[in-house]
């Protein structure tokens, strides 16, 4: 846990551009939730320029759907893909301020369950990804995977400065395209006032875009982070009860099993509803924005000017590796809870009230995590679930590729 609390350390000097509602406090060692109107103004103002740009990438698309305006395909493409990584930002966000309490005390219990069994001394399970980093034990492998957090933590927060530059100089802002395709042409007057103005608003507008994509960048840094450490904790306390469960104990040994087996089902219980909406959002947004990379790294490598073209293939890795170890965090909870369930079942005579325990072993619900919306679960994470999600990506990559023409 030590090499996460650095990763979140990384995280609170690189992202404190303001005070935003869930934060990580490296002096007291907790997610903190404020609630000050004060504080969070700044945060406020610019959350309601994110919903601006959403609304305007909305605007474009829908002008350029009605034939209002006619868009060369980059500037389709860089549309698409700002307005989906703009609305997942004021998602994330608006979800900060209104669950942010109860998920900072969530976490807060889960860093006190890993504290309690950090304290025993066994080999947790080997992690479901330890493979692909080339390690064999849990430690090791939370190791890399903070200096891999840290990584993207890096890579996101230089992203902003650079491809702000790159899109303004190139004329790839969605305010850019509105005053080019639109304004320029269809409203105002060639060389009169009104377009000047017109023109200083766009140039005001596109500039502070980068704050927007500052909040986007912290943004999905923190919610990666948050996924990968609440994943690694509840993986190392469920390998530690599943192979607790693999010998025979006394039962007050196994209450205590069972006791914080419970503590972890209560806890997912809680954010639940919201847990499932951010997984099927995460996975949708995953699978979109992967293949808009790829294809834009395959097919327009002619098209998009150099500098911001590398962008594209750079991201493309980033988005794939995030998406193998965010689900690996989710699908290990199922995976190793089900380990737990089968070692129970299979260890029912240790002496004491048999019966008893096999009410409470009968009680006991296999952990997993959903993927749904509106309180519908619409699927659940397991091993299958990551080769079809994969399959998929490249399945419409290939068909975009191919029927696609820039």
């Amino acid at each position: 846990m030590s090499e996460f609390k650095r990763t979140l350390n990384v995280l609170e000097q690189l992202t404190s551009y303001w005070t935003s509602p869930l934060e990580w406090n490296s002096r007291q060692g907790k997610v903190l939730y404020c609630s000050s109107r004060k504080k969070l103004l700044p945060w406020l103002i610019v959350l309601l320029f994110c919903g601006i740009q959403v609304t305007t990438c909305c605007l474009v698309l829908g002008l350029q759907f009605f034939g209002m305006m006619h868009l060369p395909m980059m500037n389709i493409l860089f549309a698409m893909g700002l307005c989906g990584f703009q609305a997942f930002t004021f998602f994330v966000e608006v979800a900060k301020l209104l669950c942010g309490k109860m998920n900072s005390q969530v976490f807060g219990e889960l860093l006190v369950l890993d504290g309690m069994f950090k304290k025993a001394n066994f080999v947790p399970l080997r992690s479901k990804m330890a493979w692909y980093w080339g390690t064999n034990g849990h430690e090791l492998f939370r190791c890399r995977l903070g200096r891999y957090l840290v990584e993207i933590i890096y890579y996101l927060y230089l992203l902003p400065y650079f491809y702000t530059a790159l899109e303004i100089y190139f004329g790839l802002d969605r305010f850019s395209q509105i005053y080019a395709y639109l304004i320029s042409i269809k409203i105002t007057p060639a060389g009169g006032i009104v377009q000047k103005l017109a023109k200083l608003v766009q140039l005001l507008l596109s500039y502070g875009s980068i704050f927007c994509y500052m909040l986007a960048s912290s943004s999905f840094s923190g919610v990666a982070t948050i996924i990968v450490i609440v994943g690694t904790v509840m993986h190392g306390c469920l390998s530690h009860f599943a192979n607790c469960v693999k010998n025979k104990f006394d039962p007050a040994r196994l209450k205590q099993i069972l006791i914080g087996y419970t503590m972890i089902e209560i806890l997912l219980e809680i954010v639940h509803q919201l847990a499932s909406a951010f997984t099927l959002i995460l996975m949708t947004l995953g699978s979109l924005s992967s293949i808009l990379c790829n294809f834009a790294s395959v097919k327009m490598h002619r098209k998009i000017p150099m500098p911001l073209y590398l962008v594209c293939p750079s991201l493309a890795v980033v988005i794939i590796l995030s998406i193998q170890i965010i689900l690996a965090a989710g699908i290990n909870v199922y995976e190793v809870a089900s380990l737990i369930k089968q070692g129970f079942q299979k260890n029912l005579h240790f002496g004491g009230d048999i019966k008893y325990m096999k009410r409470r072993v009968r009680a006991i619900r296999v952990l997993r995590v959903y993927g749904g919306l509106f309180q519908f679960d619409i699927y659940t994470l397991k091993r299958s679930t990551k080769s079809t999600y994969f399959y998929n990506i490249l399945n419409y990559t290939i068909n975009v590729c191919l029927s696609v023409d820039v």
